[in-house]
């Protein structure tokens, strides 16, 4: 693992996955890697893959990140025991917890505690935000509703 792993938003804003018509998602953090896709960092300041190469991500025991934008379809979900920490870093986002809506803007932040069931709603707004789970299980500890 590195000793630290810079992120600028600048290079997050030009990662591929990110572009209209893509998926919508990067991870950068990881508990484990997808062979098929990933390999483990070796430069100390991240830089999103070429089309033909896999993403360098940091494998770290028990927290992830990602970025995502509004064309990432997320489902209704919640953790056993996980916490998430939702921060919008441009334009603006609906998130559905417990039944209610709240709208963040770029700067905002939103902490998800265990337990609690929550999904991004589409409104057609352009966003990019970033999640941290922290006590991370990865996709074993993600419970679809």
């Amino acid at each position: 693992m590195q000793a630290a792993l810079v992120i600028h938003l600048a290079e997050v804003a030009q990662d591929p996955a990110l572009q209209p018509g893509k998926r919508g998602a990067r991870k950068i953090l990881v508990t484990g890697i997808y062979p098929e896709r990933e390999q483990p960092a070796v430069k100390c300041v991240w830089s999103p893959p070429a089309p033909a190469e896999k993403c360098e991500v940091q494998v770290t025991p028990d927290i992830e990140l990602a970025v995502f934008t509004e064309q990432n379809a997320q489902d209704r979900h919640h953790h056993k025991i996980a916490s998430e920490f939702y921060t919008v870093l441009k334009g603006e986002m609906v998130i559905e917890v417990e039944a209610h809506s709240y709208t963040l803007s770029a700067g905002d932040t939103i902490v998800i505690n265990p337990g609690t069931v929550h999904q991004i709603k589409p409104q057609g707004c352009e966003f990019l935000c970033q999640v941290i789970t922290a006590n991370c299980s990865g996709i074993a500890d993600k419970y679809i509703e």
